[in-house]
């Protein structure tokens, strides 16, 4: 396990000179997060996805930290727009999915399944260090 006390006083001293730089928000709400600190990690990351509307990393960990607190609406919300912002990874599906399930939605979930299984099977295909673009043919061998 990482000093995330040491990396989160790190973060401190760096936003007391810009209290909404999102990337350090985003890291700092993952180590409290990390180190089971719930509501200062919510705190953080609902600042960070307010700082980066259009990160998807940041959306997906804000929707995380609301399902953790057992927010799980807010978070549907949230993690909805993290699957808009990063149509090409499963995580953000995957986790939308689990939430459907939980909640008794399974027909809803069984809608996105089929969009899951397509992003994990190209997800394992990929070949390290190579990048995929949407609607490129075969990559070269």
């Amino acid at each position: 396990m990482g000093d995330f006390a040491g990396a989160i006083e790190d973060l401190d001293a760096e936003l007391s000179g810009n209290a909404g730089y999102g990337p350090a928000l985003l890291v700092r709400g993952l180590s409290q997060g990390a180190m089971g600190n719930a509501n200062a990690a919510k705190a953080d990351l609902k600042a960070a996805a307010e700082a980066l509307p259009e990160s998807g990393e940041a959306q997906f960990a804000y929707a995380r930290a609301l399902i953790e607190i057992g927010n799980a609406s807010r978070g549907e919300t949230v993690l909805r727009r993290a699957v808009a912002l990063m149509p090409e990874d499963p995580a953000p599906l995957n986790s939308l999915i689990r939430l459907l399930v939980r909640q008794s939605r399974r027909e809803e979930a069984q809608t996105l399944m089929p969009r899951a299984a397509e992003l994990s099977r190209m997800e394992r295909s990929a070949k390290p260090g190579e990048i995929r673009f949407e609607g490129a043919s075969e990559a070269k061998r």
